[in-house]
């Protein structure tokens, strides 16, 4: 964690660092309500945004009412979510799929059936990729 913050900042990007690593399955079961609501892509940025940038605790219920309130999610609703054991059940399935093919954590890059886990600059991921000679991991290089 504590070198997140200066990595972070090599992209201009200014991070609060959480005092503990939160508890995401409401979070995530409430992710999986949004994308029933066709809102998964702002819940999604809005919980980013309001744990890395506004520090912001995704475990708390008022937090999350915030968040789903702001991205046109009724709270009741998105809390009721949280929840619901079929949201929960869904947010299992999911988290066995990953840890199947590898993905114990995000991100999570793979290079074929080798996971790299944890940000990482380009050059790592470019070492990786040569190493394990994966020519199709390098074609998409960022511009700088």
């Amino acid at each position: 964690m504590a070198q997140l913050r200066p990595f972070a900042k090599e992209f201009g990007v200014t991070i609060e660092l959480p005092d503990k690593i939160p508890y995401t399955k409401r979070a995530l079961a409430i992710t999986e309500f949004a994308r029933d609501m066709g809102k998964l892509e702002l819940f999604r940025d809005a919980t980013m945004e309001a744990h890395w940038s506004q520090g912001k605790d995704i475990e708390a219920i008022e937090d999350l009412a915030e968040i789903a309130s702001a991205v046109g999610l009724e709270p009741d609703e998105a809390l009721s979510a949280g929840d619901d054991p079929a949201y929960l059940a869904r947010v299992d399935d999911i988290r066995k799929d990953a840890q199947s093919h590898q993905v114990t954590a995000i991100p999570t890059f793979m290079f074929g059936q080798h996971p790299v886990v944890g940000c990482q600059r380009y050059e790592t991921l470019e070492r990786i990729a040569q190493k394990l000679q994966i020519p199709e991991a390098l074609s998409n290089r960022p511009s700088k």
